[in-house]
């Protein structure tokens, strides 16, 4: 005989509400692990949103292109670029063309992480160097005599040379090497240690000396730089130095730039020039006193040069150098600033009067010079026959003589028309209405449908907008229009410079 027990009203409630808290429990579970749930989705979410937003800002998408050149305007500060923004640092850490610019300013660890990160690529190094630097960070006086502390010191303190052995010890992977020295016995220093270097793939090099706290100073050293060898080496520019100083590997070479125009030192020997069989382009200025072309020695060939800027002596120029297939050539002054001497306005045409072989340069298109040169010499157009585009700088000043032989100019082209008959473009700095008739009457006398002429107008906006004269003589509009109608004009802002 079974006997069921009688469960009391407090048991029943006690199970119920056991039973109910259990429900209860699993519920509040299942809510809390949705509710991570929704919060981690809504995470994922929020790190999407950030990243489309992020991505989406003009910062994030910089073509790689440009991003390149913020790399290569400020090479020091890269590791601080690359961390601009996430996609920033993965662009740079899966690019390593934008590490391939090495400043010796840079701290060892830095110049470690470049060379890595630029693998397998060339190098492109900057030495910026001045009396300073070779102090030291530790120990600022070594190297000094006490007696001189302005004096350059003899050896490289420590820590720039370890900087200066690493980038030495890749010198196979150099590209292009720039170095800019505020002496001329810290750039001995610095090159000394470049002298039997073989250099591979080296297509460029820049030496520069600064004249910064030096009123006047000489060159009295030599020394041969890449000796080894560097068999692409195509392009030389030097500044406050000349070959005679640095010797260079000279046989790939087809661009030279010299420039030692504000500085007063030894001349470099013209016959050089010779030794460079390959050269195309040649920018040179200041370094040939007039008393050397003087020297009864036979011209130098330069029978590739197809470019060359003279800012030296023009005396007897196409006397000493045979150039038979230049094609553009531009005279400035030989005085630093744009500066000219009287001496000198007339040197140009007395270079090809006094010229045995006219005409001089039987393949010239493009002439650019000062209107004070004279353009409107016979000998000018008798030894320059094939000029397509001639240049006249300078013209908005208000000095009426320039106007005046710029007329000069036009009206010995119109009343010989055999004169310069490849004539397409004429190129002004500025040009002032006064000009006006003397333009209209040249175009109208040498243009037709078939031969239209082009005229260039080259204006400084900042010249324009800050200087009242500059815009009082500036071309009317009525003017304009007139020769848009009748040529085709061109408008172009230019930076404003001292020379041609």
């Amino acid at each position: 005989m079974s006997q069921c027990r009688v469960r009391s009203p407090y048991e029943i409630t006690f199970r119920t509400a056991c039973s109910e808290i259990a429900i209860l429990d699993h519920s509040q579970n299942d809510i809390l692990q949705r509710l991570a749930n929704v919060r981690a989705w809504k995470q994922q979410k929020l790190l999407q949103f950030t990243h489309l937003v992020h991505t989406n800002t003009p910062i994030s998408r910089l073509p790689n292109e440009i991003l390149a050149f913020i790399f290569e305007s400020m090479p020091q500060h890269a590791v601080a670029i690359s961390h601009v923004n996430r996609h920033w640092r993965q662009v740079a850490l899966r690019l390593p063309f934008l590490w391939k610019h090495i400043h010796l300013s840079l701290h060892s660890d830095q110049i470690v992480e470049y060379l890595n990160r630029s693998q397998p690529l060339n190098l492109a190094i900057t030495f910026d160097v001045n009396d300073d630097n070779f102090r030291g960070e530790d120990h600022p006086d070594e190297g000094f005599d006490e007696e001189d502390p302005d004096a350059v010191p003899s050896k490289v303190p420590n820590e720039v040379m370890t900087r200066l052995t690493m980038l030495i010890d890749n010198v196979s992977r150099w590209h292009s090497f720039h170095v800019d020295c505020t002496s001329p016995e810290t750039m001995f220093t610095i090159l000394g240690y470049l002298g039997g270097l073989s250099a591979p793939h080296l297509t460029h090099v820049s030496v520069q000396i600064h004249k910064d706290g030096y009123d006047d100073f000489t060159v009295d050293w030599h020394v041969a730089i890449f000796s080894g060898s560097a068999p692409l080496l195509c392009t030389v520019h030097l500044c406050g130095i000349t070959l005679s100083h640095c010797h260079f590997p000279l046989a790939a070479i087809t661009e030279l730039e010299v420039n030692v125009m504000d500085l007063d030192f030894d001349h470099m020997d013209p016959k050089m020039l010779a030794y460079i069989p390959n050269l195309r382009v040649l920018d040179i200025r200041g370094i040939f006193p007039s008393w050397i072309f003087r020297m009864k020695t036979p011209p130098v060939s330069l029978p590739k040069l197809e470019r060359l800027t003279w800012g030296c002596i023009a005396s007897c120029l196409f006397e000493f150098f045979v150039t038979p297939v230049l094609r553009y050539l531009c005279l400035t002054s030989s005085l630093p600033d744009g500066i000219y001497d009287d001496m000198e306005l007339q040197d140009f045409s007395d270079a090809i009067t006094k010229s045995s072989r006219i005409p001089v340069l039987p393949n010239l298109e493009e002439l650019r010079y000062d209107i004070k040169s004279n353009y409107a010499a016979n000998c000018i157009f008798d030894g320059l026959p094939r000029v397509s585009l001639v240049q006249f700088p300078h013209l908005n000043s208000g000095y009426s003589d320039n106007w005046q032989l710029c007329g000069h100019f036009f009206k010995n082209l119109m009343d010989n028309s055999s004169r310069w008959p490849h004539l397409k473009t004429v190129v002004f700095r500025g040009l002032p209405d006064q000009l006006f008739d003397a333009v209209r009457d040249f175009v109208l006398a040498r243009s037709s449908e078939d031969h239209r002429f082009t005229i260039r107008i080259e204006c400084d906006p900042v010249i324009h907008y800050f200087n009242d004269d500059y815009r009082t003589l500036a071309l009317s509009t009525e003017h304009m229009v007139w020769l848009q109608q009748h040529a085709n004009v061109e408008r172009v802002h230019c930076e404003t410079s001292g020379s041609v």
